[in-house]
């Protein structure tokens, strides 16, 4: 009896959080533009948004805006990590508690702000404004990305490079960069997802006649909302979809063709040495009761959380866009934490 309430919980939950996105694919493909009647199967709508200046022209803004704005903030993050680790202890740790405040500041508090300073200094909102307010608010989580793979040990590899001759150039390109590769496109990866999902900072700081997808789908709203943008919406999602089953299969092949370690070689080697060692430290960790506990403590709460968001897309199927906007975020966001822990 545990059994079927554990499995009819899991099901009520993932209808409360896929049927408002399965609402949207459906009324993609209805010619008509009621959302009550299901008139025949049609493509109309995707065409109309392949042909819509007003939808390509916010796609081209959304991706190329967050793709400038995650290559700029990653490379300025990058150097940024560097130059604190120069630094002294207290030093890093003010500079470090300085970067988790835009982070922790209110999305609505930082658009206001950089909207106030653009009008300030005489600049004119648009495109520029957009791309310098997304680079603005990406460095700080591109520094907690890289922050975390530069340690002693990459320190210790640097110097020992430096002592068998190594300049200080080909020592950082051949040493320091591929350990903090990693970080540095999980950092990428952050910014960019960050930059998409943005609607707040865009909505203060963009000029007439600038949209992105977010700011689009707010404008529309206001006048009445066209089945075009539940195609938009379903593509949107079924890229989420895709990159979800392209991280599962591509760890699942990792997984396999690793070749274990020659049993022979182990002896030989101490403990603190052997490979792979920290990591069933870990496994073990993870396994044991009271982790599985707390773990299943986190999903209950992340399940209503989810089952809320469901009521929500239910009263409003246009609200499934913003999950499923969400929701690419978090497959984006599993994504890099596997490249980070790769």
């Amino acid at each position: 009896m545990k059994k079927f309430f554990g499995n009819l919980y899991i099901v009520i939950i993932m209808l409360f959080l896929y049927l408002p996105i399965l609402t949207l694919i459906v009324l993609s493909f209805n010619e008509a533009k009621s959302m009550s009647v299901f008139t025949r199967f049609s493509l109309k709508w995707y065409g109309e948004m392949f042909h819509s200046k007003l939808i390509l022209g916010a796609l081209v803004n959304t991706f190329s805006i967050a793709l400038l704005a995650a290559l700029i903030a990653t490379i300025i993050g990058t150097m940024a990590v560097i130059g604190i680790d120069g630094m002294k202890q207290s030093t890093q740790t003010v500079l470090m508690g300085c970067n988790n405040i835009p982070m922790l500041n209110a999305d609505i508090v930082t658009g206001i702000a950089l909207m106030l300073s653009f009008l300030m200094f005489g600049i004119s909102l648009g495109y520029c404004t957009i791309l310098f307010s997304h680079i603005t608010f990406c460095i700080p989580y591109v520094i907690l990305s890289v922050r975390p793979r530069m340690n002693k040990a990459t320190d210790t590899l640097f110097e020992a490079a430096l002592d068998l001759g190594a300049s200080r150039g080909y020592a950082f390109r051949k040493v320091v960069l591929p350990e903090l590769l990693p970080g540095i496109a999980s950092g990428f990866l952050l910014s960019f997802t960050m930059s998409i999902d943005d609607f707040i900072i865009t909505h203060f700081t963009r000029g007439a006649g600038i949209n992105t997808i977010s700011t689009l789908i707010y404008s529309e709203v206001k006048i009445g909302i066209r089945p075009s943008l539940y195609a938009l919406s379903t593509v949107i999602f079924l890229i989420a979809l895709v990159v979800l089953l392209v991280k599962l299969f591509g760890r699942d092949g990792k997984k396999c063709t690793q070749a274990p370690p020659l049993q022979t070689d182990l002896p030989r080697q101490s403990a603190a040495a052997q490979p792979g060692r920290a990591q069933q430290a870990a496994r073990k960790v993870t396994q044991s009761p009271a982790v599985k506990k707390s773990n299943a403590k986190k999903l209950k709460i992340v399940g209503i959380v989810a089952a809320v968001i469901g009521i929500l897309g239910l009263n409003d199927p246009i609200d499934a866009f913003f999950w499923s906007d969400y929701w690419m975020e978090f497959y984006f966001l599993d994504l890099l934490q596997y490249l980070a822990i790769a």
